[in-house]
């Protein structure tokens, strides 16, 4: 495996973290649907804080994060 695709990989296992625990705290009650935003091609967003401070924007929609700490994720 060369090292551009055990990143991909790394990246898409933190996206499906990302939802997985989003879908968690929406079950129990700590998010809800008030806490989300659509973008101007009509996705589901949230930004999420981290425990450094660093706003976390993950695209709900399409399970994937739009950016960290307002650098776009590539």
């Amino acid at each position: 495996m060369t090292p551009e695709e055990e990143k991909k990989i790394h990246k898409q296992l933190i996206d499906i973290s990302i939802k997985s625990h989003i879908q968690s705290l929406m079950t129990t009650g700590d998010i809800d649907e008030a806490d989300f935003y659509t973008n101007a091609d009509g996705d589901k967003m949230i930004n999420i804080t981290d425990q450094a401070g660093d706003v976390i924007v993950f695209n709900y929609t399409k399970g994937t994060i739009y950016s960290y700490a307002g650098r776009l994720n590539d």
